[in-house]
């Protein structure tokens, strides 16, 4: 488990917290569940989800793949 504060709610605070858990992990999950927070999921609409281009971009550069919550 990994915890971290911060003062914001920015998507650059949220994304920067990613990096650092995988660097305390020692690694990259292959895939991150994330419930419908909207800093990630930009649309929804039954089984079509839009994610964040923010968070693809920082998934396709680490390499693991978002996933939604049902």
């Amino acid at each position: 488990m990994y915890a971290r504060f911060t003062f914001d709610q920015t998507l650059e605070s949220f994304l920067r917290c990613h990096v650092e858990a995988f660097s305390a992990f020692g690694g990259v999950p292959r895939s991150i569940l994330y419930d419908n927070l909207k800093a990630v999921v930009v649309e929804r609409a039954g089984d079509h989800i839009r994610f964040n281009e923010c968070l693809l971009l920082c998934a396709g550069h680490y390499h693991f793949a978002p996933k939604p919550q049902t």
